[in-house]
């Protein structure tokens, strides 16, 4: 069971520009609880929950339509909020910017 991802938004130069107001385990710890969620989900899947993943602008798009899916299938307040605030985090990430994830 994942313990804390971190979530957060960086340059292409590796500069930290902020950081996401919610812990992405919650949202591991959800996924891992459904049946065949590496096929449903495989974006989401990805995530490294000991170590570290990348999300650039090609695959954003992916991990938010995977997020929307995932929100329709829980139903855990709290992983709702989790997955609500990860989505807009990925959203509002621009050009040129990536969201690292970093897991421990």
């Amino acid at each position: 069971m994942a313990q804390n991802i971190r979530v957060e938004r960086i340059s292409e130069n590796n500069e930290l520009l902020s950081a996401a107001p919610c812990n992405a385990a919650e949202i591991v710890n959800v996924l891992w609880s459904l049946q065949d969620f590496k096929v449903t989900y495989p974006w989401l899947s990805t995530i490294d929950p000991y170590g570290l993943t990348y999300i650039n602008s090609p695959q954003k798009q992916l991990y938010l339509e995977e997020l929307s899916r995932l929100a329709l299938a829980v139903e855990a307040v709290q992983a709702q909020d989790a997955i609500g605030l990860f989505k807009n985090f990925i959203t509002d990430t621009g050009t040129h910017q990536y969201v690292r994830l970093t897991g421990d």
